[in-house]
């Protein structure tokens, strides 16, 4: 458990955040991921309660349904061409258009 763990920014040559990596991270708050990145795998984020937003970018292929369960309120800001994959992850979410990008930002309650 890392339970101190609140910031971490995933180096740029990480393509696969594993299996519950951040796992019970519970003062996790931010996670900066690299660009490249294609896919966040079962329960990477499980309860991690504290994180408050993360960014998708548009290389991202494939998201566990399950990456971010236990999160309480989460923001996730993400290019609009994802918006169906985050919508079968997160089920019924909001979401709410950034008018100054093509980004959306999608609420987790």
């Amino acid at each position: 458990k890392c339970s101190s763990l609140e910031y971490i920014k995933i180096p740029d040559e990480v393509v696969i955040i594993d299996a519950r990596m951040f796992e019970n991270c519970d003062a996790l708050e931010s996670v900066i991921l690299p660009e490249g990145l294609k896919a966040i795998r079962y329960q990477a984020f499980l309860n991690c309660k504290s994180l408050k937003s993360i960014d998708l970018y548009n290389e991202i292929e494939f998201i566990d349904s399950t990456a971010f369960k236990g999160c309480e309120l989460l923001y996730i800001n993400g290019p609009k061409n994802i918006e169906q994959m985050i919508e079968n992850v997160f089920g019924g979410i909001k979401k709410k258009e950034d008018i100054s990008s093509d980004r959306y930002r999608y609420i987790l309650k």
